[in-house]
């Protein structure tokens, strides 16, 4: 069990790793070159997890 948590979570940082990138760019372009504020920040933020975990299972 314990090694699957640990497979698990390198799986888990390297999503992260390959996912933010993405967001980084489409964040600077939206508060930088638009100047405007992220609307439903929230739900961006748990669809972004949900990308992550489906990346990480994938």
């Amino acid at each position: 069990m314990k090694k699957i948590l640990k497979v698990f979570g390198h799986n888990l940082l390297d999503s992260a790793k390959d996912l933010a990138p993405i967001v980084l760019v489409i964040g600077f372009f939206q508060l930088i070159v638009l100047q405007q504020s992220i609307p439903n920040l929230f739900d961006i933020v748990l669809g972004t997890g949900f990308v992550l975990l489906g990346l990480t299972l994938f």
